[in-house]
């Protein structure tokens, strides 16, 4: 059974994590990442055709111009 995802490593069932995840504390958003989530809305509006790659290339130039600044 060694594909078997529902052995775990001593051969005994794996106890579930869920309760484990949401103790987890989450990272605070980077000045990037803030940066690009208030982008992309603004950007997905003005360019509704756009891809998701088109819209973080725009987003790409728009940070290097802030950092620059």
């Amino acid at each position: 059974m060694a594909g078997s995802c529902s052995m775990g490593m001593d051969g005994g069932a794996r106890k579930p994590n869920a309760a484990k995840a949401k103790k987890a504390a989450k990272r605070k958003l980077t000045p990037y990442n803030k940066f690009v989530k208030k982008m992309f809305k603004e950007l997905r509006s003005k360019f509704p055709d756009d891809t998701a790659p088109e819209i973080m290339k725009k987003i790409g130039v728009e940070w290097r111009k802030t950092k620059k600044d």
